[in-house]
């Protein structure tokens, strides 16, 4: 074997272990993971931010309706699913007046506060949000 001869197989042999595109292929395989993990994450936030939102109106308005502000449980409720209603069109409002205490829930479609088709895992659940207060007005 000569030595030319010797530097050809050599050099076949660091063509054949030549790693170039390898990353490009592991890149193909965990992109639509990472993506999949990334518009669940996107989706979770918007879920806790509307949730979080509709928490703040729920007891803004118990606050009125224990004050007194508010007249009565119904008002309260309507007030409570006109300001829902630009966050979950299909919201269901309950608010009870019992031993002196407010209680107020909002049961939403979590398919109202996510983008739709993105995630069908989340189909079908709802989020309950809930606040009490106390009647301050009782005598």
């Amino acid at each position: 074997m000569t030595f030319k001869s010797k530097l050809c197989w050599l050099h076949r042999l660091n063509r054949a272990s030549d790693e170039a595109g390898s990353a490009t292929i592991e890149t193909v395989l965990w992109l639509p993971a990472f993506i999949f993990i990334l518009t669940i994450l996107v989706e979770t936030s918007l879920v806790f931010t509307d949730r979080s939102t509709v928490s703040r109106i729920i007891a803004d308005t118990n606050r009125q309706l224990s004050t007194g502000q508010i007249a009565d449980v119904n008002s309260a409720m309507a007030i409570i699913q006109s300001r829902v209603k630009g966050i979950s069109s299909n919201a269901v409002v309950s608010t009870t007046l019992t031993n002196g205490v407010f209680q107020s829930y909002v049961s939403m479609p979590i398919s109202d506060l996510i983008a739709p088709g993105l995630s069908p895992i989340f189909s079908g659940l709802n989020v309950v949000v809930g606040s009490e207060f106390t009647d301050e007005n009782l005598s």
